[in-house]
C-alpha cells in the first residue's frame, strides 16, 4: 500500500495548528511528524490534484549522515549527486560528474527536514518546500503565498556562476562550461490555473517568479546540463538539414519543443506546438518539419509544421482520420505517408498521403490489416515496408502480428509480403547498407528482410528487448540500445550483418525505454528522453550521444582519437599491439577484423640478430631460422618455444606454441554480481577546513578521484586479488585499465605501492593516506585521454613483486599533486567503466 494514503488520511487528524504552516499558531520549534502531516493536509486541500506528483513519485531519500541522499544515489559519470541537509540552516550540495560541486542555500527556509511519503519537507516562512527525487535530478515543489512582484523563491549559489538562457538557467564551472541546468516546467494557482514560471539569474542568486498573486505551487527542477529542458516520452525527434535535431511533444510536456546542436552540445527551447504525444514526424523537402496526429485525451487529426528559420510552429491541414501510435514516413518524391494507428476506439487499417506542394491529404487504399505500434521502413526502391504491430485485441490482451506488407507510392496500393518469423510490436527496424531491412525486438532473435527475394532470414540471438531503438552506423553495423526486459535496460549492442555476430557497444548512462533516437551528421546517434520505469511511469529529460568516433575499428591518426587510447595501423585498436611487423590491427594488414589486435605468423621480419637469416613471425614473435637462443638444439625458426629449452617440443594444446612459452592472460575485474572480493577500491580525502573528511570512508562511490579539489586533497586506493596467479609466474605484462570519468587541469597521475593493509569500507586518509612507497611505479598524463575513454598504466613490476612474494599485496595508490581527475570505480553500473587489471604471464 502506498504511503501516500497517510497524507490523504491526515484530514481525519486533529488540526494542531493552522493549515498554513509558518503563520501564527504553529510556533517556531522544529517540525514534528504531526506538523509534517498537517503540511501534507494543507497541500491536499489546496492542490489535491497535484499531491501525487509532489510527494508520491521518485525513488525517495535515505538518511546518510549528515543529511539525506536519494535512495538510488551513486556517483557515476554524467550523473547528478545531491545531498539534502538535515536542517534548513545548512545548504544543499550538488556534485556533477564527481568533479564539479556547488552548494545551494534557499532563503526563507526554516527547521529540519522531515519525510512525507517519498518527499522531504522543509518549512518556509510561508508554506513548505517538498524535495522529490526525479528521473535525472531533484525537483523542489514550493507551496507558498506570493504578493504582486514578490519572488516565489531565491537560492544563493556558491561554487559556480549562473547563466540565463531562454527558458532555464545554467550553472557553469570556472571555464564557463554549463554543468547543471535549472528549469521550472510548470506552476499552479490555488484556483487550478496553470502558471508559467520564470527563472532569472541575478549575480549568484537564482530567482523564481510567477505572474500570480495568492497561493501557488511551483516546481524548480535541478538536473545535469546534459539533459533536455523538458522530460518526455512518446515524443518525436528528427534531424534537420542543418544537422541539428528537433525534439517535439511527448508526455508530460506535450506542447514543448527544443533543438539539439551537436556542434556545441547544447539545447535551445523552441516555440510551442499543439499538445500531442505518440505522434509521427517527417522532414519536408523544404526543410520544415511536419508532425501529424498523436494523442491528447483523444486521437488527433491536427497537424503542426515547424519552421527552422523562425523556431516557430504553424497549423497545417488536418488529416482525414484521428490516429496515434501510427507511422509517418517521407517518401522519395517528398510526400508523406501516415499509416495505421488508433483513433481511441478502433485499430486502424486506413492510410493517407500528405502532398507538401498543395498542403493537402488524400486517402490511400487501406492496408491489409489494422496496425498500431508497428514500424515503417523506406526501401531503396521507394516502397515502404510495414512490419508487425498490434492488429487486434481479445479481451484484455493485444494480438501482435508477424505479418508484413509494402506500400507502392506510384500505385497507391498495399501488398502483402512474406511474414516475419515471430510476432513483433514496438520493435526496431533499420535499412542496411545493402538495401535489406534488419528487424529486432520482442525476442532475442532478429531477422533480415530481402526485398528482392521477398524472404526473411533469422539472425544470431542478441539480448532480448522490448521497445528498443536501433540505428545504422557508418561501418554498416547496427547499434541496438535500451528497452525493457525484466527491468529497464542500459546496455547497448552492435550487430554486424556481415558476420551475423553481436558485440558490446557499452552502456547508456541512463537506463531507458520509450525513448527516441536520431542519427546526426557523421553518424553519431542522439538518444533522447523515454522512461526509466518506476511507478508511476517517470519521463526522462536526460539525453546522450553515442559517439562513433573513437570506437574500435574507426579510422584514427593518434591514440587520442580513440576511446581505447590505441591507434594502430590507422584504426582504433583494442590494445597497444606492439609486436611491430608481427602484429596487425587492420584487416587489410592481416588482423582478424579492424580494431582487434592479431599476432601474426608467417610475414617476414627482422629480429635484430645479425647471425640469423630468413626471420619470420611466429604468433607475434620474430625469430630467425638458424639461431638457437635457448640452446635446446632446435633452431629458433622452427622452435615452438625459442626462449625456453624444450627439446621435445611439447605442445599439449596444439596451438603451435610450446607449453613452456604459452602465455596465459587473465583480466581481473569486479563482476556485475557477487562475488565482490576480486577488486577492492576506494577514495580517501583530506581537507584542513573540514577535519571530518580525513576520517570519512568513500568505498561506495561510483568514481575514484585524484588531485586537489578546493582545499581538499584526494587519493585513490586499488587492490586486485592475485590468488589466481601461480607464485612461479613470470609476468610478461600487467596493465591497469581505467575509464576516465572527468579531468581538469594538467598534471600527472602517479601510481605507488601501498605499504599497509586497508579495507574498502574502512580505509580513510587518517588510516592509510601516507602509507605508500614514494617511488613512482607508473604514471598517466592527466587529460591525455578524453572523458569516456580508457587509459592503461603499466604496473608489471608491482604485480611481479606481489606474485613472487617480494612484497605484500596491499595494492596501489593513485596520487596527483596538480589538476584533478576521476575514474570509474568498481561500483560503476557498467563493466566498461570499472577498473580492470589485464595480466599476461608464463607459468
Amino acid at each position: 500500500m502506498r504511503h501516500l494514503l497517510s497524507v490523504r488520511a491526515a484530514a481525519a487528524l486533529p488540526v494542531v495548528c493552522s493549515l498554513w504552516l509558518g503563520f501564527a499558531g504553529c510556533g517556531s520549534g522544529e517540525p514534528t511528524a504531526g506538523e509534517s502531516a498537517v503540511l501534507g493536509e494543507a497541500l491536499q486541500v489546496r492542490f489535491g490534484a497535484q499531491v501525487e506528483r509532489v510527494v508520491g513519485v521518485g525513488d525517495g531519500f535515505l538518511s546518510a549522515a549528515p543529511g539525506f541522499v536519494r535512495a538510488s544515489a551513486r556517483e557515476a559519470a554524467g550523473r547528478l549527486f545531491v545531498a539534502l541537509p538535515p536542517s534548513a540552516t545548512e545548504p544543499v550540495r550538488f556534485v556533477v560528474d564527481g568533479d564539479f560541486s556547488i552548494t545551494v542555500r534557499e532563503r526563507t527556509l526554516a527547521g529540519e527536514a522531515t519525510p512525507l511519503d517519498r518527499a522531504l519537507v522543509y518549512r518556509r516562512t510561508e508554506g513548505a518546500s517538498y524535495w522529490t527525487a526525479g528521473a535525472e535530478g531533484v525537483e523542489e515543489w514550493i507551496h507558498t503565498h506570493v504578493d504582486a512582484g514578490e519572488p516565489v523563491g531565491e537560492w544563493d549559489i556558491v561554487g559556480g556562476s549562473l547563466r540565463e538562457v531562454e527558458g532555464f538557467v545554467e550553472v557553469c564551472d570556472d571555464a564557463g562550461v554549463a554543468r547543471m541546468r535549472v528549469t521550472a516546467p510548470v506552476g499552479f494557482a490555488a484556483s487550478g490555473e496553470v502558471l508559467t514560471p520564470r527563472l532569472r539569474a541575478v549575480g549568484h542568486t537564482l530567482v523564481l517568479t510567477v505572474d500570480a498573486v495568492g497561493e501557488v505551487l511551483v516546481d524548480p527542477y535541478w538536473t545535469s546540463a546534459g539533459s533536455m529542458a523538458f522530460a518526455r516520452f512518446g515524443h518525436s525527434v528528427t534531424t534537420l538539414g542543418s544537422g541539428k535535431a528537433l525534439v517535439a511533444g511527448g508526455y508530460p510536456n506535450d506542447t514543448t519543443s527544443e533543438l539539439y546542436d551537436p556542434a556545441t552540445n547544447t539545447w535551445t527551447t523552441q516555440g510551442a506546438l499543439g499538445g500531442r504525444r505518440y505522434h509521427g514526424a517527417a522532414v519536408l523537402p523544404d526543410g520544415r518539419v511536419l508532425v501529424a496526429g498523436g494523442f491528447s485525451g483523444t486521437g488527433l487529426t491536427t497537424v503542426d509544421i515547424f519552421d527552422p528559420g523562425t523556431g516557430l510552429w504553424s497549423s497545417g491541414t488536418p488529416m482525414w482520420t484521428q490516429r496515434y501510435y501510427h507511422t509517418v514516413t517521407r517518401l522519395q518524391d517528398g510526400r508523406v505517408l501516415a499509416a495505421g494507428g488508433s483513433d481511441a476506439n478502433v485499430y486502424l487499417k486506413t492510410a493517407e498521403v500528405y502532398d507538401p506542394a498543395t498542403g493537402t491529404w488524400s486517402g490511400a487504399i487501406p492496408m491489409k490489416i489494422p496496425r498500431l505500434k508497428h514500424v515503417a521502413t523506406l526501401l531503396n526502391d521507394g516502397r515502404v515496408l510495414l512490419t508487425g504491430g498490434v492488429s487486434a485485441s481479445q479481451g484484455p490482451n493485444a494480438v501482435t502480428t508477424a505479418s508484413a506488407e509494402v506500400f507502392d507510392p506510384a500505385a497507391g496500393t498495399f501488398t502483402s509480403v512474406a511474414p516475419m518469423s515471430a510476432p513483433r510490436s514496438e520493435h526496431a527496424a533499420v535499412l542496411l547498407a545493402d538495401g535489406r531491412v534488419f528487424v529486432f525486438g520482442a525476442t532475442a532473435t532478429g531477422e533480415i528482410y530481402d526485398p528482392v527475394a521477398n524472404t526473411w532470414t533469422t539472425t544470431a540471438p542478441g539480448l532480448t528487448r522490448t521497445s528498443p531503438e536501433a540505428a545504422l552506423l557508418p561501418d554498416a553495423t547496427v547499434l541496438v540500445m535500451g528497452g525493457y526486459f525484466n527491468g529497464v535496460l542500459t546496455n547497448a549492442q552492435r550487430y554486424n550483418p556481415l558476420t551475423n555476430g553481436w558485440s558490446s557497444a557499452g552502456a547508456l548512462t541512463t537506463g531507458r525505454y520509450l525513448h527516441e533516437i536520431a542519427t546526426l551528421p557523421g553518424g553519431d546517434v542522439l538518444v533522447t528522453g523515454g522512461s526509466n520505469g518506476g511507478s508511476p511511469v517517470q519521463a526522462l529529460a536526460a539525453a546522450e550521444v553515442y559517439d562513433v568516433d573513437g570506437t574500435l575499428g574507426a579510422g584514427c591518426s593518434l591514440g587520442t582519437d580513440c576511446l581505447s587510447g590505441f591507434c594502430v595501423d590507422g584504426v582504433c585498436c583494442n590494445a597497444a599491439c606492439a609486436a611491430g611487423a608481427c602484429d596487425a590491427c587492420s584487416a587489410a594488414l592481416g588482423a582478424s577484423q579492424n580494431g582487434s589486435c592479431t599476432l601474426l605468423s608467417g610475414p617476414s621480419c627482422d629480429d635484430g640478430d645479425p647471425s640469423t637469416v630468413n626471420d619470420v613471425c611466429l604468433v607475434g614473435v620474430c625469430g630467425g631460422q638458424f639461431a638457437d637462443m635457448d640452446g635446446d638444439g632446435v633452431g629458433d625458426g622452427v622452435d615452438n618455444c625459442p626462449l625456453v629449452p624444450n627439446a621435445v617440443q611439447t605442445d599439449t594444446d596444439g596451438d603451435g606454441i610450446g607449453d613452456a612459452c604459452d602465455i596465459v592472460c587473465v583480466s581481473l575485474q569486479r563482476p556485475l554480481g557477487p562475488p565482490t572480493g576480486s577488486v577492492t577500491d576506494t577514495m580517501i580525502a583530506f581537507d584542513p577546513l573540514d577535519p571530518t573528511r580525513a576520517s570519512a570512508n568513500h568505498g561506495t562511490f561510483g568514481t575514484l578521484a585524484t588531485g586537489p579539489s578546493g582545499t581538499a586533497s584526494r587519493r585513490t586506493l586499488l587492490r586486485f586479488d592475485l590468488g589466481s596467479l601461480p607464485v612461479t609466474a613470470t609476468i610478461t605484462s600487467a596493465n591497469l585499465v581505467l575509464r576516465v570519468a572527468s579531468t581538469l587541469g594538467g598534471g600527472t597521475v602517479t601510481v605507488h605501492r601501498v605499504t599497509a593493509p586497508w579495507g574498502e569500507t574502512t580505509a580513510t586518509w587518517n588510516s592509510v593516506g601516507s602509507s605508500f612507497d614514494s617511488t613512482v611505479a607508473g604514471s598517466l598524463l592527466n587529460g591525455s585521454v578524453p572523458v569516456g575513454g580508457s587509459t592503461s598504466i603499466d604496473v608489471a613490476a608491482l604485480v611481479q613483486a606481489w606474485v613472487s612474494g617480494a612484497s605484500s599485496n596491499d595494492g596501489m595508490l593513485l596520487d596527483q599533486t596538480s589538476g584533478r581527475a576521476a575514474f570509474g570505480a568498481s561500483e560503476a553500473g557498467s563493466l566498461n567503466n570499472r577498473p580492470r587489471l589485464d595480466v599476461c604471464f608464463t607459468p
